[in-house]
């Protein structure tokens, strides 16, 4: 880049085409994949979010569906999840990132969730709750 300055640029930051702005949100719906978990997951449980070259604080609000091995979704939602289960959660951050839904752009809609230096969960983004875009102007 050109004309920019480097103390500009730095980690989490996001390049776009002003013809198709990336969406801001602090809140989204996402499959996750427990990998490594030492004891349950609950509604409440605190990790941190690696997405693209992002790291942020993150809860995960709600457990909103258990999803089977035939990827059906439970009805009612799960009370708590564990190792090698599948879930539907509706994750919160502490700060806006920019993301997309992983069917709109893989790149900027699959993370990771760590905690205490281990990934305990992958997952991908189904749906943006609350968003904005990003614009020349912000």
């Amino acid at each position: 880049l050109r004309g920019i300055d480097d103390g500009l640029v730095q980690n989490g930051h996001v390049l776009v085409d002003l013809k198709h702005p990336c969406h801001i949100t602090r809140e989204f719906d996402a499959l996750l994949i427990i990998r490594e978990a030492k004891n349950i997951i609950t509604s409440g449980y605190k990790s941190v979010l690696h997405v693209h070259t992002a790291t942020e604080e993150v809860i995960l609000s709600k457990l909103l569906h258990k999803v089977n091995a035939k990827n059906q979704r439970s009805r009612a939602p799960p009370p708590f999840i564990k190792q090698n289960e599948k879930c539907i959660v509706r994750i919160q951050t502490t700060k806006p990132i920019c993301v997309e839904r992983f069917e709109d752009f893989p790149q900027l809609g699959r993370f990771t969730l760590r905690d205490e230096g281990k990934t305990i969960a992958v997952g991908k983004i189904l749906k943006l709750v609350e968003t904005n875009t990003v614009n020349a102007a912000n």
